[in-house]
């Protein structure tokens, strides 16, 4: 091979894992994956660490079924995300705090996410956060979608509007420039 060839190199563990990755330049980025229950029986989570060129890591907890725990390292802030059922509506909300910043989402148990808040900078002194809101109709298709910060609606509501005969292809989107939801 000569000097100008772009060569990326990959290995695999039993698993089909990614092991290695080796850029041009011989930078290689590096995956070890250990059950952490060896470490903890009774936390069923699984242990994935990264280490990048020059140096830097990250490493993963994870349950058994993909779902993050938590996500801390020197080349990535620290994060850590907790899941919860909520006893009336049953729907799950998931939280995410990362380098002090919160994230929610809530759930239906069909998986449709019905809103999410995230943190924002607000005014620039007292921190904020926005809201996205989504509504379903019975077929369980996405029929608007709304952002707020606070009290203050952020742009417009997207509208959705499905084949009139019931085939569920999506066949008008619009923005709700009067405000009627319709």
């Amino acid at each position: 091979m000569g000097e100008t060839d772009l060569v990326s190199s990959y290995t695999y563990d039993t698993a089909g894992r990614p092991k290695t990755r080796t850029l041009p330049g011989n930078l290689t980025t590096t995956i070890q994956y250990t059950p952490y229950d060896i470490y903890h029986a009774s936390d069923y989570r699984i242990q994935n660490t990264t280490t990048f060129p020059g140096g830097g890591t990250k490493t993963e907890l994870l349950y058994r079924d993909g779902r993050t725990h938590s996500v801390t390292g020197t080349a990535v802030p620290d994060s850590v995300t907790t899941y919860v059922y909520d006893p009336v509506s049953g729907n799950l909300k998931t939280t995410q705090t990362t380098a002090g910043q919160t994230a929610t989402t809530e759930a239906d148990w069909l998986g449709r996410t019905l809103n999410a808040v995230a943190a924002t900078w607000g005014d620039g002194i007292t921190p904020g956060s926005r809201t996205t809101t989504n509504i379903y109709n019975t077929r369980g298709q996405l029929t608007s979608q709304k952002t707020t910060s606070g009290a203050e609606q952020l742009g417009l509501a997207h509208l959705y509007e499905y084949d009139p005969n019931g085939f569920g292809w999506l066949y008008r989107e619009a923005l709700d420039s009067n405000g009627n939801g319709i």
